[in-house]
């Protein structure tokens, strides 16, 4: 009787087992077929994950590199990466789930239908994105995940670095969601029963007869925050505030020939927070002044000063480049002052073109000699074009000049020859304090 008892106990646990293999096959091959049909389940608590293809177990470091792994390439990439906007539209909603710490522990226990729950302002869910995609809803409406503000940051180069190229270190402060306490503020976090966590209220202000108006405020009970956390339970290194400020270092490229003021775009690198997808930062490029270059485009500009006599046509001087070469440039022709020419394909490398130049161009000034002798004057007379004119006549009147002395100048604008500035404020000074001493006797 046992053994005929325990065999019919086998046959049946046997039967449950086959019945249950029937089931999983069968839940196996309905899974497929709603994965094919791109639906999901309001319940599902893995959906995300395989969306970003992260294990349930992973970090928000794994999560935070497979979002950006993802965005590059795969099923679900940016559309600039030719990815379907709407899927790219998926992976950022899985992201804003999975980054915060508040909205995963409730998405892994009761899926989207428990975020859904938890409400947004106005009544909106705002996840309707899964509905779109996966089904579930002929609901249309869709909102796309907030993002931070960009930061601008700047960095200053040499005309050196931009001629040769090269990457630079640089360092700045950015907000980071607080790994301590994983972007919750602390222990024992309760969502604000006020705002439903969106840390907004929306408020009905009423105008007149069936007129109303919407506004939007910060929540006076969560205090903006969300969550409600007691003093006992606070994070000590963010202080309950979520977030932190950490210094961060990047490698800026600087690319031959850039241009100055170019600003160069590092996706998701600026301030981050719960529920806030990661800033853009920009680093502007700023190229100090030269001491003998003039850069205007992919050109260079230098001055050039030369004698009198090497104005005459025999010319030669060295001019150390940018990359510490040394040009030796040499000319026959005669230059006067003021005189531009020009050094093919030594300027600037192009930007995005580093094996073509601009070219370098040397604005000369022909310094005169300050003295010159008599017998010199005629003999220059005597070669140099022009006719001679006698101008002195005795029965006119001429403006005739004097050297230049700087005792001479007139700096006060209020006049008086041989005055300065200086003995001007002198002179108020003393002025001033005369009267002073009137006005004390007065007294």
């Amino acid at each position: 009787m046992n053994f005929q008892f325990q065999q019919e106990n086998e046959d049946e646990n046997e039967w449950e087992e086959e019945g249950e293999e029937d089931e999983e096959e069968e839940d196996y091959k309905e899974d497929n077929e709603k994965k094919n049909a791109n639906n999901i389940k309001d319940n599902d608590t893995q959906k995300l994950y395989d969306i970003l293809g992260v294990d349930k177990k992973a970090d928000i470091n794994e999560i935070r590199k497979s979002f950006k792994k993802a965005c590059i390439k795969g099923e679900y990439r940016h559309p600039d990466k030719g990815g379907d906007p709407e899927k790219f539209k998926l992976l950022n909603q899985a992201y804003e789930i999975l980054q915060d710490a508040e909205k995963r522990d409730i998405y892994d226990k009761y899926g989207l239908d428990g975020l859904k729950q938890g409400g947004g302002a106005g009544g909106n869910d705002p996840f309707d994105i899964f509905k779109q995609f996966f089904g579930g809803g002929d609901d249309q409406r869709s909102q796309g995940q907030r993002k931070a503000k960009p930061k601008q940051i700047s960095v200053e180069v040499s005309l050196q670095d931009v001629y040769k190229g090269k990457v630079l270190k640089t360092k700045f402060k950015r907000k980071r969601p607080c790994e301590k306490c994983e972007g919750k503020g602390g222990a024992n976090a309760k969502v604000c029963t006020i705002c439903k966590g969106q840390r907004y209220v929306i408020k009905m202000v009423k105008l007149g007869p069936n007129t109303y108006s919407q506004s939007q405020s910060v929540c006076d009970t969560c205090q903006g925050k969300g969550d409600i956390i007691k003093d006992e339970d606070i994070c000590q290194c963010c202080k309950g505030l979520k977030i932190v400020e950490n210094e961060r270092e990047i490698e800026v490229p600087i690319e031959p020939g850039v241009p100055d003021q170019y600003n160069c775009l590092f996706t998701g690198e600026a301030d981050e927070g719960p529920g806030i997808m990661a800033g853009d930062l920009y680093v502007k490029i700023i190229i100090k002044k030269h001491n003998v270059f003039e850069r205007i485009g992919a050109d260079l500009y230098i001055d050039q000063e030369i004698s009198l006599l090497e104005a005459l046509g025999n010319v030669y001087f060295e001019v150390k480049h940018l990359d510490d070469s040394i040009l030796k440039v040499a000319s026959r022709d005669y230059i006067h002052n003021g005189k531009i020419m020009s050094i093919k394909k030594k300027g600037m490398p192009f930007y995005k073109d580093k094996f073509d130049y601009g070219n370098l161009y040397i604005r000369f000034k022909v310094i005169f000699p300050k003295e010159l002798s008599p017998q010199l004057m005629n003999s220059l007379k005597q070669i140099l074009p022009g006719k001679q004119q006698n101008l002195i006549n005795k029965n006119k009147q001429f403006e005739y000049m004097q050297d230049f002395h700087e005792c001479d100048m007139n700096q006060n604008p209020k006049g008086g020859q041989h005055k300065n500035a200086e003995d001007d404020d002198y002179e108020d000074a003393q002025d001033a304090h005369q009267t002073q001493h009137v006005q004390c006797g007065q007294q």
